[in-house]
């Protein structure tokens, strides 16, 4: 008993540094995201349409907003990023009428939201940003959606495609790929994840990822401050 005693406050010590690091990944991106909101101040409204989109999860979303980004959208039919962050939008605002039973408007608009998703991503399949963005959102839709197999194709393309992705996002490539794989069955993608603190315990915790920094600073500054 005494000798085991070490190697139990190792395990102890060893997994509370997990949670310490996930918590802290989750406390960074909070941060970063809102520095970004705080200075959205002074961007446009389709800025802070897209910002509102990212908060949906914690903050809600009034629909008035998503209506505002699609009326955007339609008259800047090349704002890819703008429809992507629509999808995202109406998938969350489906999310919300499931939970009221509503199950008929649920589907209306998660249909149209995946289909907006879809769209931006044909419309230019080279953005690596669409790519990681769409497979962000398919890898949390349960499984009888089916569209971890769009996941996994977006996330072949980013591996394919290394020089694209900023080296600071690749371990949420990871991440993304054993959510995917483990919705097509296949447990061995999230046992190899388990070690790797801190997205091994993210990978089993409930409710969807929260925005990393990576992401904030790589995938939304670029989107809402570039240059007109």
């Amino acid at each position: 008993m005494t000798r085991l005693l070490p190697l139990m406050l190792l395990l102890l010590a060893s997994s509370a540094q997990a949670a310490l690091d996930a918590e802290q990944l989750r406390e960074q991106g909070r941060t970063a995201l809102d520095a970004l909101v705080e200075r959205s101040t002074q961007l446009p409204a389709r800025d802070q349409a897209i910002l509102a989109v990212v908060q949906a999860p914690n903050e809600g979303l009034a629909e008035s907003t998503l209506e505002s980004l699609a009326a955007w959208r339609e008259q800047h039919p090349d704002d890819l990023s703008a429809k992507l962050y629509e999808g995202y939008g109406w998938l969350f605002m489906a999310g919300e009428y499931v939970k009221q039973q509503n199950y008929f408007r649920a589907a209306e608009l998660a249909k149209r939201g995946f289909f907006l998703m879809d769209e931006a991503v044909d419309q230019n399949p080279e953005d690596w940003r669409l790519r990681l963005l769409r497979a962000r959102m398919d890898c949390y839709v349960p499984a009888e959606f089916g569209r971890h197999v769009v996941a996994l194709k977006d996330l072949r393309y980013l591996r394919e495609h290394p020089e694209q992705v900023p080296a600071e996002l690749r371990p949420l490539l990871d991440f993304l790929q054993a959510r995917a794989q483990r919705a097509a069955g296949d447990e061995v993608a999230a046992k190899a994840l388990a070690d790797q603190a801190p997205w091994g315990e993210l990978l089993q915790a409930e409710g969807r990822l929260p925005i990393t920094q990576a992401e904030v600073q790589r995938v939304l500054a670029p989107i809402v401050e570039a240059a007109p």
